[in-house]
C-alpha cells in the first residue's frame, strides 16, 4: 500500500502522523511511504529522519493525498483539505465527527473510507489510541491545576507541594478512569496530597496499590465529596456568557441554587470556559454580552500586536546575514493554469541557500483558513493572483 503522511495544517497543530521508527515498520513490511517535506519538523524529526529509513519526499500537501492510498493524519482534514481527498481513499486519523457536522458532510461527499482513532477498540472493548490522549489530559490537568494557584493567576497562592513547615495542597481527582490515574500521579509527583474518588471498588483496590502513599482512595458519593470540597484548593472555572437555563449536581439531579465548593453542571452558557476564568452574575444577559465581546476584541488586538509579519525586505535582509533558509508559500489564483504555472515558477526560484516550498495551492479566493495556514508556518507567505 501507499500510505502518504501530510503536513498538519489546523493552527496550533505541530504533531506528526508518524514517527521515523513508525515508517519504518511499514517499509520492512513491504509497504511504500511518503512524506511531505517538513512534516515532521514540529515533532523533532527533519526529512533526512525518513529518507534515512526508506521514506520518500514530496514537496506539497497535494502531491501526497494524489499520491497516497491511505492517509495517516494526528487530527481531522480541514477545509483547505477536501478537495484533496479522493473517492475510496483511506484516511486515518481522529475525526470526532458527531462535534463537526461540516466535516462530516465533506467526508461522506469525498466517498473516503474514513478511520477513527477514537473508535478502534481491542476485543476487550478498550480503545488503545485514545489512552495516550487521555494520559496526557490528566497529567495536563494537574499541572494547570498548579498554576492557577499562583495569585497572579486569581489562585489563593499556595504551592502545590509545599515548603519545609508548610503543608502541601489538597488535590481532589473525580473518577479513576485513565485520566484521573494521570492526573493524580502528576499532582503526587509534584508533591500534592491526593484523595482519587470512584465509584467502583475494584478500581479503587487497584488504585490503592498502584499509586504513591501520597494518593488516597474515597469512594465516590454526594456525601464524601462536599465533605472534601471545602478543604480542596485546586478548582476548575471558566468563562462564558449566558443565561443559566439549569444547575445539575454530581449526581445529575436538577437543583435551584450552589453553594460555595459546591459542584455543579451549568446550561445555557454560549461556549466552554477556560480553566482559570472567573465566574461573575451580571445584572442582564446583554451586560454580560456586551463585556464578552469587548474581551473577545481585547483579545484579538492582542494577539494581533503580537503577531509577527513577514515581509520582502525582512526576507532580503535575512537571507543577507544567513538566517533566512526556507520560504512557505499558499498560492491562490483565479485558475487552475495560473497556479500550476505560479507553483512550479516558485519551486524552481530554490537556491542552496533558499528552499522554496509551496504548502498549498488552489483556486479562489484568500479565505480566513489560508491566512492561518500561512501564520502558522515557518516563514510562511500567502501569494495570491488575480483574487482578493
Amino acid at each position: 500500500m501507499k500510505i502518504g503522511i501530510p503536513k498538519e495544517i489546523k493552527q496550533g497543530e505541530s504533531r506528526v502522523g508518524m514517527t521515523p521508527a513508525g515508517v519504518a515498520e511499514l517499509i520492512n513490511h513491504g509497504h511504500q511511504v511518503s512524506v511531505q517535506h517538513t512534516a515532521g519538523e514540529g515533532s523533532g524529526f527533519a526529512d533526512d529522519d525518513y529518507t534515512k529509513v526508506g521514506a520518500t519526499i514530496l514537496p506539497t500537501i497535494e502531491d501526497v493525498y494524489a499520491w497516497a492510498d491511505m492517509i495517516v493524519k494526528v487530527k481531522e482534514p480541514i477545509e483547505p483539505e477536501y478537495p484533496l481527498i479522493k473517492k475510496d481513499q483511506l484516511l486515518f486519523t481522529y475525526f470526532h465527527f458527531a462535534s463537526d457536522r461540516p466535516l462530516t458532510d465533506a467526508m461522506l461527499k469525498s466517498g473516503a473510507v474514513c478511520l477513527a482513532y477514537e473508535t478502534v477498540q481491542t476485543a476487550d472493548h478498550r480503545l488503545p489510541l485514545l489512552v495516550p490522549m487521555s494520559e496526557v489530559a490528566g497529567r495536563m490537568a494537574a499541572l494547570n491545576g498548579a498554576f492557577y494557584l499562583q495569585k497572579t493567576k486569581g489562585g489563593n497562592g499556595k504551592l502545590i507541594g509545599g515548603v519545609p513547615g508548610v503543608k502541601p495542597t489538597r488535590v481532589l481527582v473525580l473518577g479513576g478512569g485513565t485520566v484521573g490515574e494521570a492526573a493524580a500521579r502528576m499532582a503526587a509527583g509534584m508533591g500534592a496530597e491526593v484523595t482519587i474518588a470512584d465509584i467502583s471498588l475494584p478500581r479503587l483496590r487497584e488504585l490503592d496499590l498502584q499509586t504513591p502513599v501520597n494518593v488516597h482512595t474515597l469512594y465516590s458519593s454526594a456525601h464524601n465529596i462536599k465533605a472534601e470540597l471545602p478543604t480542596t484548593d485546586i478548582v476548575i472555572a471558566g468563562t462564558s456568557y449566558g443565561r443559566i437555563k439549569a444547575m445539575f449536581n454530581e449526581r445529575n439531579q436538577r437543583i435551584e441554587k450552589a453553594g460555595p465548593a459546591e459542584p455543579v453542571i451549568i446550561l445555557g452558557l454560549n461556549g466552554a470556559p477556560q480553566a482559570g476564568d472567573s465566574f461573575h452574575i451580571m445584572e442582564t444577559e446583554q451586560e454580560a454580552k456586551d463585556i464578552a465581546n469587548k474581551r473577545t476584541q481585547l483579545q484579538r488586538e492582542q494577539s494581533l500586536r503580537t503577531a509577527t509579519t513577514l515581509s520582502l525586505e525582512e526576507i532580503a535582509h535575512r537571507v543577507a546575514l544567513g538566517e533566512f533558509h526556507e520560504l512557505n508559500l499558499v498560492v491562490k489564483a483565479d485558475t487552475q493554469g495560473s497556479v500550476e504555472a505560479l507553483s512550479d515558477s516558485f519551486i524552481k526560484m530554490s537556491t542552496e541557500k533558499v528552499q522554496v516550498n509551496v504548502i498549498m495551492k488552489a483556486v479562489g479566493q484568500i479565505s480566513e483558513n489560508d491566512v492561518m495556514l500561512a501564520s502558522t508556518a515557518d516563514n510562511g507567505m500567502i501569494v495570491g493572483f488575480q483574487v482578493r
